[in-house]
């Protein structure tokens, strides 16, 4: 039995037990001057660079970092800018000719966000996207590659990759690397594959589940280094050894100026009929399928299926009443469908003076960054899937949010709740999470805790050990 499979059974008894009652062609460009300019020189740069933004000393120190490392790891807290300080990194090492040519493989909804802050912040670099169909990837990568500094593209394109044409590549750059934890799966065998000296994988997040997680990405650095045995050394062993690879800071070290945070965890109560229908499925449960009874039990402390109310629901519209009386926005998060409807429908209904807008599976990635920008302008009241509003978006306009659910992985839960507490926010921000009481909601709270313990044992300390200079 592997990790994963381990950490999954022992999740599962941990409910059991909690329902029964236990607890080179490329285009000549200026490089002569730099990007990484600081506030106080700002105002010496003419006319002509007024696209240039300054970064944060801590940014500076990042790109210092990346520039001078060969394959690591940069796992800065969600909202710190770490697409800004590769991009950066980049333009500052095609400009010194130690690199030529680069492939950056994100998530496919992340492509035009990467795009757009290239366009922004490193204007001078020649950026395209790589998007195609198996039978003409070779086509189009080629084009792309012979007329651009950086390429992006998506990880399904990259498996189609060819060995050949990944060693002419100096430098590859995973955006959230936390999906390629998993050495069973075709998009990380493809970037094993790739035969490049240089590797930069970068995620937030770089413990999702399990230490075996942040081992697999450690092999994909350096094999000769790291391997599963690793497991059995320790978490402090095994965060030391791995230091050298890895710059992490957080948001409480390096943004001082940023609003204060307030996180509540309410306890609520099930409605009753939501409380008849939680005893009704546990009276019903057997032990064929496990993972449908506690869905099902979840489910139910969202709303109830026959009645469709919902405590939570209700908390939610006194919050999103005081957010308005404030003239302040609010996220809504869900990790269920479900749910996300009901709210959306009724949402609409109680406040139909309000701007909304709604974030699914089925928004197309354009469509996605398109509703981020208009919520940016109006504010109002967002509604996301809590797995598709986790990534590449920024909603700093709402200084509330609101988890009417929380997904089994906490990591999950909180690059969610960083769309609004990042660079850009200059309110103090109030994250709502929701327990219903005496229900399986507790156990999983409990397993969040574990979680978030190994993850601040194995990733959190990382700052201390790590110096930037």
């Amino acid at each position: 039995m592997n990790h994963f499979e381990l950490a999954l059974e022992e999740e599962c008894e941990s409910l059991k037990r909690h329902i029964h009652g236990e607890r080179s062609h490329l285009p000549q460009r200026d490089f002569a001057r730099p990007s990484l300019y600081s506030a106080d020189v700002r105002s010496e740069i003419d006319g002509n660079n007024s696209g240039m933004i300054p970064l944060y000393n801590f940014q500076r120190e990042g790109v210092e970092w990346l520039s001078n490392n060969t394959r690591i790891l940069l796992a800065d807290d969600m909202g710190l800018g770490k697409t800004v300080q590769v991009l950066s990194a980049i333009e500052r090492m095609i400009g010194d000719r130690r690199i030529n040519r680069v492939l950056i493989i994100v998530p496919r909804t992340l492509i035009g966000n990467w795009l757009d802050i290239a366009s922004r912040f490193t204007p001078s670099l020649c950026v395209s996207a790589c998007i195609a169909p198996e039978k003409s990837i070779d086509y189009v990568w080629h084009a792309a590659y012979i007329h651009n500094h950086v390429t992006v593209t998506s990880y399904e394109v990259a498996q189609y990759f060819s060995k050949a044409a990944s060693k002419r590549f100096d430098l590859l750059v995973a955006d959230e690397a936390h999906r390629i934890k998993n050495p069973a799966t075709k998009r990380t065998k493809a970037i094993g594959e790739f035969e490049t000296q240089r590797m930069w994988l970068l995620t937030g997040t770089p413990l999702e589940r399990h230490p075996e997680d942040y081992i697999n990405l450690m092999v994909l650095l350096d094999q000769n280094k790291f391997s599963k045995r690793d497991l059995n050394r320790g978490l402090p062993t095994l965060r030391n050894r791995a230091a050298p690879y890895i710059l992490r800071r957080n948001k409480a070290e390096v943004l001082s100026q940023l609003p204060p945070l307030t996180e509540r965890s309410e306890i609520l109560e099930l409605s009753e009929a939501q409380r008849k229908s939680y005893e009704l499925v546990i009276r019903r449960m057997n032990n064929r399928n496990h993972l449908a009874d506690f869905n099902e039990l979840r489910s139910v402390c969202d709303f109830d299926p026959v009645t469709k109310e919902s405590s939570k629901i209700d908390r939610t519209f006194d919050i999103i009443n005081n957010a308005i009386t404030d003239n302040e926005s609010v996220v809504i998060f869900s990790f269920w469908r479900g749910l996300l409807k009901l709210a959306n429908d009724l949402v609409n209904e109680k406040f139909n003076d309000i701007p909304k807008y709604l974030l699914t599976a089925e928004t197309s990635s354009a469509k996605r960054q398109e509703l981020a920008a208009q919520f940016g302008n109006s504010g109002g009241i967002f509604l996301a899937s809590g797995k598709i509003g986790s990534e590449g978006l920024t909603l700093t306009r709402a200084n509330h949010a609101i988890f009417l659910n929380q997904w089994w992985n906490p990591s999950q839960n909180h690059q969610a709740a960083d769309r609004i507490r990042r660079i850009g926010q200059d309110k103090p921000t109030f994250v709502y999470k929701f327990t219903c009481r005496n229900t399986i909601e507790e156990a999983i709270k409990e397993i969040h805790a574990r979680k978030d313990y190994s993850s601040k044992i194995l990733v959190e300390a990382l700052s201390e050990t790590i110096s930037t200079s």
